[in-house]
């Protein structure tokens, strides 16, 4: 499970793994997914790039840390109303696989984030404009610095 969250955590989404609750599809060319769940309607998401440039680092301990830069972008969709906000992060990110087996992810700048979490209300649909922290063990905590944007309420 924790090498899930940190191949996803790398390709710069955010995704709490309430699986129903989203699927993805992809042509090789964009990935689009519908998050449910978090706001009161549908949110499709359909990414025409996602970050590509990636660097492997293994440290004496063992633990790897990759770092992935690009830029992600596309478009999020109210399934309701077809209200679209496009979207544009550059949020190069970082996440290490630490030796004791927790995952730590570490992102900046504008960012497009799903966190699907099982309790009501801690879910998050956010961009996320500064620094986002994630920390995963046997449970996840998370930090984010800046200015944090409700995508519910721009597409609503």
């Amino acid at each position: 499970m924790r090498k899930l969250w940190a191949t996803i955590l790398a390709a710069g989404l955010i995704f709490g793994m309430a699986a129903p609750a989203m699927a993805a599809n992809s042509d090789g060319t964009h990935v689009s997914f519908t998050v449910t769940g978090i706001c009161s309607f549908d949110v499709v998401v359909d990414l025409t790039s996602w970050q590509q440039v990636r660097v492997v680092q293994t440290a004496p301990d063992g633990a790897t840390t990759t770092i992935v830069t690009g830029r992600t972008t596309g478009t999020l969709t109210n399934a309701e109303t077809g209200a679209m906000l496009p979207i544009n992060t550059p949020d190069p990110s970082k996440v290490t696989d630490n030796a004791d087996g927790s995952v730590d992810f570490k992102v900046a700048g504008p960012t497009f984030i799903v966190l699907r979490a099982d309790a009501p209300g801690d879910s998050l649909l956010i961009l996320n404009f500064g620094l986002f922290r994630v920390h995963l063990d046997d449970s996840l905590t998370f930090e984010a610095v800046g200015r944090q944007v409700d995508v519910c309420a721009l597409l609503a």
